[in-house]
């Protein structure tokens, strides 16, 4: 679990880390971070298994901010972003919120 600010001070991203705790199946942030609300990209993996939003994630997914989730790691990474808006989701093209690199496939392209 990974999360994605703008630093307006400094006029920078910064990628953090929270606190977390993993299980093969599931991945929470432990305790508060204390930017969580400043967080406009939240970003899981799923492995080697396919970057598919399941029903966790939606249930878990109830702020206003960007969503992606990223899969087959291991194998050929692919990318999945939606917009998320209170429960409400919208799918959009990785390449709106990020630069790829040549490994990382969008889900929605070329499929």
């Amino acid at each position: 679990l990974w999360y994605i600010l703008w630093d307006k001070k400094n006029k920078k991203w910064i990628l953090e880390m929270p606190e977390q705790k993993a299980t093969l199946t599931s991945v929470y942030p432990v305790g508060n971070s204390p930017s969580y609300n400043l967080v406009l990209i939240e970003i899981h993996s799923h492995v080697d298994a396919a970057p598919i939003f399941s029903s966790t994630d939606d249930e878990d997914e109830q702020g206003f901010r960007i969503y992606a989730v990223i899969g087959q790691v291991n194998d050929a990474p692919l990318l999945n972003v939606r917009l998320g808006i209170a429960g409400h989701f919208c799918h959009i093209p990785a390449h709106l919120v990020f630069d790829l690199p040549g490994e990382i496939e969008d889900i929605y392209v070329n499929r």
